[in-house]
């Protein structure tokens, strides 16, 4: 039966199993963002890259500690040290590299470095446990060790699937209808890029409706880059005042600009009907 402390531990590592998918998921937004601002060739363009490497490595790092705490694996101590060495290195490296240039990222900085204090916390009461005998045995079979591994590889693959996957399965239940199709579903003739909150980035210019990149008929790699552009966009919206929404870096913004318009010249490309581009903004 599972002591208190085991309990706890799991609960721990479910905890971190969660922060690790959420930080891979930001990750992967803002490789789209470095990949826009080495186009326009910022200068901070490989720092930014660096960051984001890093950073992914660093949430991989985390989901593994944390399916490692839940499986109890004598492998939880030695991945949370390798975690929290990769955390602190990255934080010393930024704090030169990449101070804070604003406020914003002020905050960000020091909930990052809160976090890591917390994680060190983690860390701690992984050893412990290890200390305590509380983990599963080192002596135990190199067969279940390895089944361990197997199972934190593949959480973290899954992580990686569910978050890069393709929505091919929404570009097949949204197949493009054929045009001249009766009733509301059919294909625009003029179709409108004009990005807006919470909603598709395309519309009807005749009726005013949002359409889905996926039922227009275009190349699967053109769905994906303008739905890729627009998440940077949806990224950027403050609830809690969304008259502050927007980007806040002008590099971040000219670069979501350039993309917006080279979008719409790859839409030009695919896109036999009439095509209207509306005022491409950055801010609120």
């Amino acid at each position: 039966m599972l002591t208190f402390s085991q309990v706890a531990a799991i609960l721990i590592g479910a905890f971190y199993v969660f922060a690790g998918v959420v930080v891979l998921r930001a990750m992967a937004l803002d490789r789209v963002m470095d990949q826009l601002l080495a186009a326009l060739n910022e200068p901070s363009a490989p720092k930014e890259r660096m960051k984001s490497r890093v950073l992914t490595v660093g949430a991989v790092l985390t989901l593994s500690s944390g399916v490692a705490l839940m499986l109890l694996s004598p492998l939880a101590f030695p991945v949370f040290l390798a975690c929290a060495l990769w955390q602190g290195g990255y934080l010393l490296w930024a704090e030169k590299a990449l101070p804070p240039e604003d406020d914003d990222e002020a905050r960000g900085r020091k909930q990052t470095k809160n976090a890591f204090v917390v994680y060190l916390a983690a860390t701690a009461f992984v050893a412990w446990l290890a200390a305590q005998g509380l983990l599963r045995h080192w002596g135990a079979t190199v067969s279940s060790h390895a089944v361990d591994l197997a199972i934190m590889a593949a959480a973290v693959a899954g992580a990686w699937a569910f978050i890069h996957r393709r929505r091919q399965s929404a570009k097949d239940e949204a197949a493009p209808l054929a045009a001249g199709t009766p009733g509301e579903d059919a294909l625009p003739s003029r179709l409108r890029l004009a990005p807006e909150w919470n909603c598709s980035p395309l519309w009807d210019a005749d009726t005013g409706r949002p359409v889905s990149v996926y039922r227009l008929g275009l190349s699967f790699e053109l769905a994906e880059r303008i739905e890729a552009w627009d998440d940077t966009w949806q990224a950027t919206y403050n609830e809690d005042d969304p008259m502050l929404s927007g980007f806040q870096d002008e590099g971040a913004c000219q670069a979501y600009l350039a993309e917006g318009r080279a979008i719409a010249e790859a839409l030009r490309g695919e896109w036999k009907g009439d095509l209207e581009i509306g005022e491409l903004v950055c801010c609120g």
